[in-house]
């Protein structure tokens, strides 16, 4: 976990302070913080340590060296989403090892209702269509691709079935003789390549159903609603009694959280030019692009910034 946060801390500090960093690793749930992890690129990495205290994070910060850390990132996915994707993963393959020897009666590895409920599904329809050998054969290619593209990969001692016992973090970290660092790198990484991999819907047809979304508050899903149905940015602000500025953020919301996907319906004036800009001089504060660019408005320059970082929209 240290080097993630001294990585974390080393990319973002020079255009964040440590409050702003620390709110990404803790996973603080405003616009904002959001918004940071998704423009810096390191939102699979928002909410990896919810329980750190900021006084721990100093000195993590503190101690860490200038050696560069280089870890891989993504903007489109939390790591709460890659925890609860692998878990789903796991517990499908859990409920497939027993079913296998007619033994439905076993001790399920999360007891989180919405993985339960995602597996069920899932099995449900493996059943119902038969699709009993195409889920192996997808396991086995999913693991068969993992090892080859991450090199020391340790996703399957973390797999439970029928006669297998599931390994836990300091067994593995004994057998391979790494310390919890980088322990927790590796499971990192075996987490986001999986999530990766899987969101290859063709290739992985049933397993691509065990990835988590990130679910909407209320009053976001209200505001996706009202949009889809047609209604305009006034429009919805009238109804829903909230402020141009709030629609505006829940659609920068619903963008970074892929619920919103075409990002010409909103940006109607000329942002190439903006974007070859940000490409030579990211990250700086947003007074920097609106005084260099009056005629886009902040939620404009915004949204732009977030299609760039998720690779949308090019310079």
């Amino acid at each position: 976990m240290r080097s993630i946060i001294a990585y974390i801390y080393q990319h973002a500090s020079p255009n964040k302070n440590k409050k702003s960093i620390y709110n990404i690793i803790t996973g603080k749930k405003t616009h904002q913080t959001f918004f940071d992890a998704t423009s810096l690129n390191v939102m699979s990495f928002y909410g990896c340590a919810p329980n750190l205290s900021f006084d721990d994070f100093e000195t993590i910060v503190a101690a860490s060296t200038n050696e560069e850390v280089t870890l891989p990132t993504s903007s489109s996915v939390t790591y709460f989403m890659l925890q609860h994707s692998f878990a789903t993963l796991q517990l499908l393959i859990q409920t497939l090892s027993h079913a296998q020897h007619d033994n439905m009666k076993f001790a399920p590895l999360t007891s989180h209702t919405e993985i339960h409920q995602r597996v069920r599904n899932i099995y449900t329809m493996i059943q119902n269509k038969q699709l009993n050998g195409h889920v192996k054969r997808e396991i086995f290619t999913l693991f068969k691709t993992l090892n080859a593209e991450h090199k020391g990969s340790i996703a399957h001692y973390f797999l439970t079935g029928y006669d297998e016992t599931m390994y836990t973090m300091k067994q593995v970290g004994q057998l391979h003789q790494i310390d919890d660092d980088r322990l927790f790198i590796t499971h990192y990484i075996d987490l986001l390549t999986i999530y990766q991999l899987l969101s290859e819907k063709e290739a992985y047809p049933i397993l691509h159903q065990c990835l988590a979304s990130d679910q909407l508050s209320y009053t976001l899903f209200r505001t996706k609603s009202l949009l889809l149905h047609g209604l305009s940015v006034p429009e919805v602000a009238q109804q829903t009694q909230l402020t141009e500025n709030t629609i505006h953020d829940h659609i920068l919301d619903l963008f970074m959280r892929h619920h919103l996907k075409n990002y010409y319906d909103y940006l109607t004036q000329d942002f190439q030019s903006f974007l070859a800009f940000y490409a030579q001089q990211p990250f700086q504060k947003l007074r920097f692009y609106k005084e260099n660019f009056e005629y886009l408005s902040y939620f404009e320059i915004k949204l732009a910034i977030i299609g760039f970082s998720k690779g949308v929209l090019h310079a």
